[in-house]
This record gives structure tokens, C-alpha cells and sequence, in this order.
């Protein structure tokens, strides 16, 4: 029996539900919580695409902030 251990590489989209844990920041417990994708955040091309960035709708804090891809966890994709 063969395993299958293929993740579908898939990009972040508009709408998607994530769980953001920025736990490396001195205000981290407050800005954590759910959130909904609303648009990537274009970086200017001489920082390149290292950490790509998101602006992200926060459920707890009612407000759109900008958040990097390692801070986002996907709980539900809106197109599955």
C-alpha cells in the first residue's frame, strides 16, 4: 500500500478563515484570535516575497491589520 504525502500547495485567497498567533510580540495575546484574508499586501519588489504579507480582518479587535504568512494558521479555506 502505497502513503500519499502530497499537500496541495495552495495560496492564501480572500475570504479564507485563519487563526493568527503572533506570540513573538510583546502585544501578542491581544492581537490574537480569528480572522478573514481580505487582500495580500504587496511588498515593494526590492524586499522581494520572503514573508509574504496579509491584511487580515481581526474578529476580536474589529479592525483589518496587517499580518505576515508565519503569524496565520488556515482553519477554513473559503473555496475548499
Amino acid at each position: 500500500m502505497k502513503k500519499n504525502f502530497d499537500f496541495g500547495n495552495r495560496g492564501w485567497e480572500k475570504g479564507d478563515l485563519v487563526q493568527i498567533d503572533v506570540g513573538g510580540s510583546p502585544l501578542g495575546a491581544r492581537n490574537d484570535g480569528l480572522g478573514v484574508v481580505i487582500v495580500h499586501a504587496h511588498e515593494s519588489d526590492r524586499q522581494g516575497n520572503l514573508f509574504p504579507a496579509f491584511y487580515v480582518y481581526n474578529l476580536k479587535l474589529g479592525q483589518a491589520k496587517k499580518y505576515y504568512s508565519y503569524d496565520l494558521e488556515l482553519i477554513s479555506p473559503i473555496n475548499p
